[in-house]
């Protein structure tokens, strides 16, 4: 697929998952709480569902020019979770990653992440391979792990990300306020506090 819209790299993950699972789907929470899915439909268009209501679609089409293109429409939904999805379905693949990295939890198969490898990668090495992404998990401590400046430079520095990753990192710190009978954050729970706040970091860095 050779195009400059926005939307090919959520296609291009779409179309390589394709080929190795039958019913493909994206799976994440919005910042209002709701279950937001992304599957690709018979007809090749992406559909997309808010709490399991069909409310929307990214069309492919071929535009003036002869060039493949696509379209997003959301028929329901407020303007903040349309920008939010939106938003994800742009920077499919770096949006997965910081959620699975804060949450625990993996867009791609919709499962818990469980070990420090997936939990550094933010989703695990089955999805790596059904979807084509990277998998260079290395064991080093935790010091060694880098800011993730590819991520802030891909992801716009808008109010939607900047509030995710506020949200993430107050998940971690404020259960522990105030409570000096609290556990000691895990090792996993400080690894997603460092990948958040060095994105902040990163994010400062890039756009300043």
């Amino acid at each position: 697929m050779d195009s400059n819209n926005k939307y090919q790299k959520l296609f291009d993950l779409f179309t390589t998952a394709s080929s190795h699972l039958k019913y493909p789907k994206i799976s994440f929470n919005s910042l209002s709480n709701d279950k937001v899915q992304l599957y690709l439909a018979t007809k090749k268009y992406i559909a997309i569902k808010v709490n399991g209501e069909y409310v929307g679609k990214i069309q492919p089409f071929e535009n003036a020019n002869g060039e493949w293109d696509a379209s997003f429409r959301m028929y329901q939904g407020s303007t903040e979770l349309q920008r939010e999805i939106e938003s994800f379905c742009a920077n499919p693949l770096e949006s997965a990653i910081l959620r699975g990295q804060a949450y625990s939890h993996c867009c791609f198969c919709n499962l818990e992440l469980t070990n420090k490898a997936s939990l550094q990668m933010g989703y695990g090495p089955i999805c790596a391979d059904n979807y084509g992404l990277p998998w260079e998990y290395t064991e080093e401590p935790l010091a060694a792990i880098d800011i993730p400046t590819t991520a802030a430079k891909s992801i716009p520095m808008d109010q939607y990300h900047i509030d995710q990753v506020i949200e993430s990192i107050d998940n971690l710190i404020t259960p522990l306020e105030g409570d000096s009978n609290k556990e000691k954050l895990t090792t996993e729970q400080c690894i997603q506090l460092y990948k958040a706040m060095s994105t902040l970091n990163a994010w400062i860095e890039v756009h300043k």
